[in-house]
């Protein structure tokens, strides 16, 4: 099934062509509509899409009111950072989009995102991990209030047992970039950002046994 994508954006940027160019060799997804913010729900009305990617200039110009109108196309929502590092102002939609991109991603991690994100799910840049925890507030967390998926207990688990990302990402059958993508959302739910923190975390909470 071809995953049909709208691509909102401010100016005519450059990444905007070669991400066009990219995903036209992509047998399985299909860029169509680019438009401005202003026609965004029209596009989607007339198009059935899948998916949106946003320019995060978007939200710089036009502020919350993006988010009113995103949440009326019900589509989940892709933004396109130009930067590798999370402001005080992104504070106003990290959790009402379902993802981030940014030019540093990887052929591999873009198709990973839009696959992840067309289908509902979050999915975040490995470049933007490292300083998400510094914007969104910290909260005493705990057993009870971590919800964690499937997939992200089972690279909790081997990450408990001592193997790293590539010894991951192996016996789950994933690309490396996808285990980080999942060890950067347990950093975000548990509330810690290094690794041996989130595993002595893990035990001592009962997350997971240790084998």
């Amino acid at each position: 099934m071809v995953k049909k994508i709208i691509l909102v954006v401010y100016k005519k940027y450059f990444w905007k062509s070669c991400l066009k160019l990219f995903l036209e060799k992509q047998s399985n997804y299909q860029i169509v509509s680019e438009v401005d913010f202003k026609d965004m729900v029209s596009s989607v009305d007339e198009e059935d899409a899948n998916l949106i990617i946003i320019d995060e200039f978007i939200f710089d110009n036009f502020g919350l009111n993006v988010l009113n109108i995103l949440k009326k196309t019900n589509l989940p929502v892709l933004v396109f950072k130009c930067s590798n590092f999370f402001e005080e102002k992104d504070r106003l939609y990290l959790n009402e989009v379902n993802g981030f991109i940014t030019p540093f991603c990887t052929e591999e991690q873009l198709l990973d995102a839009i696959s992840e994100v067309s289908c509902n799910k979050k999915w975040l840049s490995p470049e933007l991990s490292a300083n998400i925890l510094d914007i969104i507030s910290k909260k005493n967390i705990n057993n009870s209030s971590i919800h964690l998926t499937q997939r992200e207990l089972e690279v909790l688990t081997l990450m408990v047992q001592g193997l790293n990302n590539t010894e991951i990402a192996k016996i789950l059958n994933n690309s490396v970039y996808t285990v980080q993508n999942h060890i950067s959302n347990l950093y975000s739910k548990i509330g810690l950002n290094e690794r041996l923190k989130v595993i002595n975390f893990a035990i001592q909470n009962g997350l997971v046994s240790q084998k």
